[in-house]
């Protein structure tokens, strides 16, 4: 119970930013909530794949562009 409740103090909400990478315009903000780095690169390059198996001439790619803390019944605006 106490690794489990340190696990979740331990998140941080990551936003990225889905972008195009021919003209750099933005498509797409997403927060992605995960326990570090690692994990936020392995989700992000997923979800990147995914969108460019949608499109046709994909060419995206995702940036970091802000982290918080996770809180637990918060809502923070980014």
């Amino acid at each position: 119970m106490e690794n489990e409740q340190q696990d979740a103090r331990a998140l941080t909400v990551f936003t990225v930013e889905i972008f195009n990478t021919k003209t750099g315009a933005t498509v797409e903000f997403f927060p992605i909530t995960c326990p570090g780095f690692l994990e936020l690169e392995r989700l992000a390059l997923a979800l990147t794949a995914s969108l460019n198996d949608m499109r046709a001439g994909g060419f995206l790619d995702w940036r970091q562009i802000a982290e918080h803390e996770f809180t637990s019944g918060t809502q923070v605006a980014v």
